[in-house]
């Protein structure tokens, strides 16, 4: 007999660089019968239920169900019509077996294109005697009755099925060959054809011999087949696999390693028959990840971009970019498609920065006009470099001058959309009442620190006020001066500015970020859309005013004087104004000593009767520490028409004159008013109403934290989470950067509580960590019955001040995360979901970038642990010389928008804003404390978002 050759079909890509396309089972045309074909009632099919597909000489089980009692009985018929039944069918009771014939041994010759001849079938009926009965159909493939003459190799192009297949090799192909190393193949063409094998990620490859891609499938060759490596070997992690019959296998597994491989693929039929094919497998490396700050969208002519870093991360260093990428195209010619005037540059190997000064030319038609960016980065791994590009960056619009002017406008709040009748409220409206503010930073000289209050009347106007201004060359307190003074409320009716002018003859501009509302109003989200409707709106005596008013804000000073300090503003409770402080508090201060030093303090103290007593406190001063001092005393006068009290404080050999701001009888904006010397600070913070007696027990369940500080005359900044169990153990997470160095610890040990003051301290145990930098806490005990709604009040939620105890200085907060009842974790979007104000908590150094804004979160859809920020709009303060590498560099950047996202663990940890997990974050759903971790960034800070 000649020698039959089969013809190979394989469903993946040859020689082309992936074996890929996906697969299916082969498709089958069937008659079935009973569970599948005809039916008198009383019995059926129960396994299998349609037209089983099987291979000469093997076996099928069929199994039925029929009522009890009847005596079944078993036929088999020809479905072909050709004559009596073949194979053999054993029935017991309910169930039979039916092995097929063996496959037959002559063969015709014939072309090795020839059509398959039709399917044998053969028909069994099961029956009751009764007049029940069931017939199912079993399909038996055969040989084609021909000889192939010529051995050809096909590669399906589909990814689906073995459809669509061309003969390989092509016309004119000599040889089946690797790519040459140092080749780029991207890993965007994954899920196309074809597909790639990417190490430590799982893919498989459906391989066919050539009759599968026939309708039925009948196999070129006798079945059943075998499949083996003839020569040369799977890559690493690769296997090949049985298929849904013996006439596919699988290539599958997880790749250990980059690199191609060739080997020889063998099939072998039921008679002996082979067939072989050459073959290789290109593994990449794991495609390039990358590391993006907040991208602003918005760029005008002649104004400074605000510079954008875009860091390489997980390859292998020296990198190489491509800014001429187009996502899913082949490279595009250079220059990248950015707005006339901006630049990619490439300051470190493994970062790319976008900057620049667009152009007039960027605009089409003189009007504003969108530009994608298209970039790529290679690794320098061998053979085959990884490939990235970095995803989800948006477009950039390059836009006429002048850039927005900082409270250009007023806004309006449409009334007939919610809950008004037609026309609109003023967004100055939504202003009114008694607001304090307290901010710290530089000056040209120094440290700053401001507290003060005005009475916004809720139409623009500031009917009185008053500030305690803290320089290097001494303290001020100034009274308003209302004629000079306004604010207005813009048009994303939350965002606007502020100018006061006092009565020593100075005029500062203050830009601001509204929050939560008096009412707390609150759409489906949880928080308003600024852009819709601010704190609602509802009908009084026939007039459309507003339904709540704003009560916190985040805001920085914005007039170029040279001044740029960060804070924050609430709402006060002027029913507080009457008498003195009174009961017991937790405080905490930061700021700068006279040689620029950090300087932070803590502690407790009693107020009753115009004196502050008991006073006890932890201070660091640059690293010198003055720890576990109590027995202090102060005094505290009577609280004016703005709020303010006049104190002083001693504990141990420190002593402080303070302003003191109340915005209720639970919480004051502190600042001290010493001249600044080598004993007093310049230092600003805030107190609020605790209780005690404290014990281990004062802290359960989940809290958050954030830090600042100096290390090594660079800002170093933490945040992370704290779980106590009530009795005396703690764990938590803990996120580093000091200076773009980041560090992240897991510390674990033991807590103690002072019953007397609410000093707490952290004690690692064992070989546990403790927090990247030690510090204790003066504590505020959260109620058990406290959730995320009550930190629309943000001093219900602080649980906690903190001051370090090395050489970093660091303070900060600690505030409620999760209570013993809901919201527990595991934390999701749709805890995020809502509208934020956010802004620098405190600038550590005179470059931090000082800025506040608002965005938006939203859920992406599919996805419990991600979202989107945006719109957003932020007023922004240059700083980091990094981040403005023109010489011509502006340093007021108004009404900057820009994108971003956000994520979110089931502990609350994250990312938010920015892109590809660029920031760390933590949350308890109602606030946010993030830091950007951007290469760049070598003056970081806390960032604290509030909805």
């Amino acid at each position: 007999m000649p020698k039959r050759l089969l013809i190979l079909s394989v469903c993946g890509s040859l020689a082309m660089f992936a074996l890929g396309c996906g697969g299916g089972s082969p498709k089958t045309t069937t008659t079935t019968g009973g569970g599948g074909g005809t039916n008198n009632g009383g019995v059926q099919f129960l396994s299998p239920t349609s037209a089983p597909t099987i291979e000469p000489g093997q076996s099928v089980k069929l199994e039925i169900s029929a009522p009890t009692g009847d005596t079944i009985t078993w036929t088999l018929q020809n479905g072909n019509g050709l004559g009596m039944p073949v194979g053999t069918l054993t029935p017991s009771g309910l169930s039979a077996v039916y092995t097929a014939p063996p496959a037959s041994t002559t063969q015709s010759s014939c072309s090795a294109e020839s059509s398959p001849p039709s399917p044998l079938q053969m028909n069994v009926t099961a029956s009751d005697g009764a007049g029940d009965s069931a017939s199912l159909t079993i399909v038996i493939l055969q040989a084609l009755p021909c000889v192939a003459t010529t051995p050809s190799i096909k590669t399906c192009v589909s990814t689906s099925s073995a459809t669509n297949c061309t003969a390989y090799p092509t016309a004119g192909a000599t040889s089946i060959a690797c790519p040459a190393p140092g080749t780029l193949i991207p890993t965007y063409a994954q899920g196309s054809s074809p597909q790639l094998f990417v190490v430590n990620t799982f893919n498989s490859i459906l391989m066919y011999d050539g009759g599968a891609q026939t309708t039925p499938p009948v196999p070129f060759g006798q079945p059943p087949f075998t499949w083996t490596v003839s020569a040369g070997t799977l890559p690493s992690g690769l296997s090949l696999s049985p298929g849904t019959s013996s006439s596919s296998v699988v290539l599958s597994g997880t790749p250990v390693s980059a690199g191609c491989t060739a080997f020889t693929l063998q099939i072998t039929d039921a008679l002996g028959e082979v067939g072989t094919g050459q073959f290789f497998v290109v593994v990449v490396p794991s495609p390039i990840s990358f590391r993006i700050t907040n991208t602003v969208v918005n760029s005008y002519v002649g104004e400074t971009y605000q510079t954008t870093p875009i860091e390489a991360l997980n390859g292998v260093p020296p990198y190489t970019w491509a800014p001429a990428f187009s996502n899913g195209s082949p490279l595009l010619t250079p220059p990248e498609d950015l707005p006339p005037g901006l630049q990619l540059t490439f300051p470190q190997n493994s970062t790319a920065v976008l900057s620049g000064e667009p152009t007039a030319s960027g605009l089409v038609n003189g009007v504003a006009t969108s530009y994608p960016i298209y970039l790529q980065a290679n690794d320098s791994q061998s053979p085959y470099p990884a490939v990235g590009i970095p995803t989800n960056l948006p477009a950039i619009t390059a836009n006429p001058a002048p850039a927005p002017t900082l409270c250009a406008r007023e806004g309006t709040v449409s009334a007939s959309a919610y809950g008004g009748t037609s026309g609109n409220v003023a967004a100055n409206a939504f202003l009114k009442g008694n607001y304090a503010f307290m901010l710290h930073g530089f000056d040209a000289n120094g440290p700053v620190a401001i507290a003060g209050s005005i009475q916004a009347d809720g139409t623009g106007k500031i009917t009185a006020g008053e500030e305690d201004v803290t320089r290097s060359g001494g303290s001020q307190t100034v009274t308003v001066t209302p004629a000079s003074s306004s604010y207005i409320v813009g048009a994303e009716n939350n965002r606007g500015c502020m100018t006061l002018a006092d009565s020593s003859g100075n005029t500062s501009t203050f830009a601001f970020t509204l929050g939560s509302c008096s009412n707390n109003y609150a759409l489906s989200t949880g928080v308003l859309g600024p852009d819709q409707s601010a704190c609602g709106v509802m009908v009084n005596n026939g007039a459309n005013v507003p339904a709540g008013l704003y009560t916190t804000g985040r805001m920085v000073e914005f007039d170029g004087n040279g001044t740029r300090v960060t804070g924050f503003l609430r709402m006060q409770d002027t029913s507080s104004f009457s008498g003195s402080l009174s009961g017991t508090y937790a405080f905490g201060l930061s700021g700068w000593d006279s040689t620029g030093k950090h300087y932070a303090a803590a502690g407790s103290m009693s107020a009753a009767s115009g004196a502050f007593s008991a006073v006890a406190a932890d201070l660091n001063d640059g690293g010198t520490l003055a720890s576990t001092l109590t027995g202090g005393s102060g005094t505290v006068a009577s609280v004016d028409s703005n709020g303010r009290a006049a104190g002083t404080i001693t504990v141990g050999s420190a002593s402080f004159s303070l302003a003191l701001y109340l915005i209720s009888r639970n919480e004051a904006m502190v600042a001290t008013t010493d001249l600044l010397s080598a004993t007093h600070p310049i230092a600003s913070g805030e107190a609020i109403a605790t209780a005690g007696p404290f014990s281990a027990a004062s802290l359960q369940n989940t809290h958050m934290f954030h830090l600042g500080g100096v290390s090594g005359a660079s800002p170093d900044v933490s945040i992370g989470d704290i779980t106590f169990d009530g009795i005396s153990a703690f764990n938590g997470t803990d996120f580093e950067n000091q200076a773009s160095t980041l560090g992240k610890t897991t510390p674990s040990g033991l807590y103690t509580v002072d019953s007397n003051t609410g000093r707490t301290t952290f004690n690692a145990s064992g070989t546990s960590l403790n927090f990247d930098h030690p510090f204790v806490a003066y504590i505020l005990p959260p109620s058990a019955s406290l959730t995320k709604a009550n930190c629309a009040v943000p001093a219900s939620c602080v649980t906690g001040f903190l001051v370090g105890t090395d050489s970093t200085a660091q303070d900060g907060i600690m505030e409620f995360q999760t209570s013993l009842t809901a919201p527990p974790p595991p934390f999701n979007n749709q805890y995020i979901l809502g509208d934020y104000a956010f802004g620098v908590d405190e600038a550590l150094d005179n470059l931090t970038a000082t800025a506040e804004g608002f965005a938006t979160a939203t859920a992406n859809s599919g996805s419990l642990t991600a979202g989107s920020l945006s719109p957003g709009l932020q007023d922004y303060s240059y700083g980091d010389p990094n981040y403005c590498l023109q010489s011509n560099c502006t340093l007021l950047v108004p009404e900057e928008e820009f994108a971003g996202s956000y994520t979110v663990n089931t502990d609350g940890t994250g990312t938010f804003g920015g892109y590809n997990g660029e920031t760390v974050s933590v949350t308890n759903g109602r606030t946010v404390f993030y830091v950007d971790e951007s290469p760049l960034n070598l003056h970081p800070s806390v960032v604290v978002a509030e909805q």
